[in-house]
């Protein structure tokens, strides 16, 4: 065979490896682009603040990350399997386990399917106290019974430094319409989304962004006004404060471009002018504390925050 032969043989072949190579092979987790439908990465947090320190750097960090096709439709393979990846990061977090990871996407209603429960062992060693870990579950949609709009719940289980329970979850909304269920039933009225901070003793602190609220993420120019919701969860503390970010970076003690701040809860329209800002990605970020200072209990004295961060994209 001529060199000339040799080389359209071996480019040939090439391109039939390149097409045979499966879409999950060019997911990007983070920019969320390859997955079957449209995604955005939503995250939500939990922080622990001892004592009287002033939320932010210096508390104990939990964060929990997902490419998730927010107000739409799943697409499964045909073998009714759909696929998530979570980047988990610890900030601060000496002395703490991450020790069961749990989750589902067809909360609740009917029978509250919880797709996947099971241990893990996340302790951070860093010297910075900072880590990462990315961990892939694949969903069997087979076992969630009917179809319509579904609130994916997703928490990694983890114990203090004191001994405490401590844990994020998210209340992410989003849809199924398959060709074989004729059941629907619709366990929210609204495409919102939450984040909940949950300490022991403390309850949860909410945070959320309420519709519309889709994948891959708004489109915004001029003056954008979402309707955002900071207030205590299931069991909850009193909300203490709350704030609203743009592009915060906390752990690098850097609070961003604060748009709204105040006591107590906040229920109502935060007014954003996008012409101040950059076109491109942005992150609009929510913080709910609930404070409790117990003299003389060094377990039950601080601050459970929850927080929730998405992403937006000014196009002015």
């Amino acid at each position: 065979m001529s060199l000339r032969k040799l080389a359209v043989f071996a480019a040939a072949y090439f391109v039939i490896l390149l097409a045979a190579v499966p879409a999950s092979a060019r997911i990007n987790r983070e920019t969320c682009r390859g997955y079957p439908e449209p995604r955005v990465f939503l995250e939500t947090q939990t922080w622990w603040t001892d004592g009287s320190i002033t939320p932010g750097q210096r508390s104990h960090h939990i964060h929990v990350g997902v490419c998730f096709p927010q107000g739409r439709t799943w697409r499964p393979s045909p073998s009714g399997l759909v696929r998530l990846d979570f980047r988990i990061v610890f900030h601060n977090m000496r002395g703490y386990v991450g020790h069961t990871f749990r989750g589902g996407i067809g909360c609740c209603g009917d029978g509250k399917t919880m797709n996947f429960q099971g241990p893990v062992r996340l302790r951070c060693r860093h010297v910075h106290m900072e880590c990462t870990w990315w961990i892939t579950r694949r969903i069997d949609t087979d076992a969630i019974k009917t179809d319509g709009r579904k609130e994916a719940r997703f928490s990694l289980l983890t114990r203090t430094s004191k001994g405490k329970r401590m844990f994020e979850s998210s209340g992410w909304q989003s849809y199924f319409d398959r060709p074989h269920i004729s059941a629907v039933e619709n366990y929210r009225d609204e495409d919102g989304v939450t984040a909940r901070g949950w300490y022991e003793g403390f309850g949860y602190a909410n945070a959320s962004i309420r519709p519309p609220y889709r994948a891959p993420g708004p489109r915004v120019r001029g003056v954008w006004r979402p309707t955002v919701r900071m207030r205590p969860g299931a069991g909850g503390l009193p909300v203490t404060s709350h704030s609203v970010h743009i592009d915060p970076m906390f752990h690098e003690g850097k609070a961003g471009k604060v748009i709204e701040k105040g006591p107590g809860s906040y229920d109502g329209v935060v007014t954003i002018d996008t012409r101040r800002l950059k076109n491109g990605p942005h992150r609009l970020v929510l913080i709910t504390h609930a404070k409790l200072i117990t003299p003389g209990d060094d377990v039950l004295d601080g601050t459970n925050t929850g927080v929730l961060a998405v992403p937006f994209f000014v196009r002015n």
